[in-house]
């Protein structure tokens, strides 16, 4: 609301600009006018490729599901976000394997070290997830 009305300001400053014959006040309000009409084109762009984006169909057929990591709250607790992403992988996997696939679920990021050797204590280990683990390629 507060924009649209920054809007018809400064279009009301260009006709008052107008109005008044001042070139100086005609060049200052056209340049601010272009201004706020290429940030209006900016966000309508933004609008349009996320209405059109929304509408975009994901791929079925993965090899992989690749969740980002997170470093752990104290380098105990699994943060929320972080718990959000083990969670929605391990969802997507779950669909792969369940419509014939054989994915395979990397995790990625963390720091290693001491949150890595805690992890199995407070029940954040691949082994207590449920989900089947592979060896390593030799």
């Amino acid at each position: 609301m507060l924009a649209g009305l920054g809007v018809v300001g400064v279009v009301g400053l260009m006709l008052a600009a107008v109005q008044a014959g001042s070139h100086y006040l005609t060049a200052v309000s056209g340049t601010v006018l272009l201004i706020v009409g290429y940030v209006a084109f900016l966000f309508l762009s933004f609008i349009g490729y996320a209405f059109l984006y929304q509408r975009t169909t994901s791929r079925q057929d993965a090899d992989f599901v690749v969740v980002p990591g997170f470093g752990l709250i104290g380098g105990e607790r699994v943060p929320p976000l972080l718990a959000s992403r083990l969670e929605r992988g391990r969802h997507v996997f779950e669909q792969l394997r369940e419509s014939g696939g054989d994915p395979v679920l990397i995790t990625s990021g963390g720091q290693g070290g001491r949150a890595a050797a805690r992890a199995p204590r407070h029940g954040h280990a691949p082994d207590r997830s449920g989900l089947p683990r592979r060896p390593a390629p030799s």
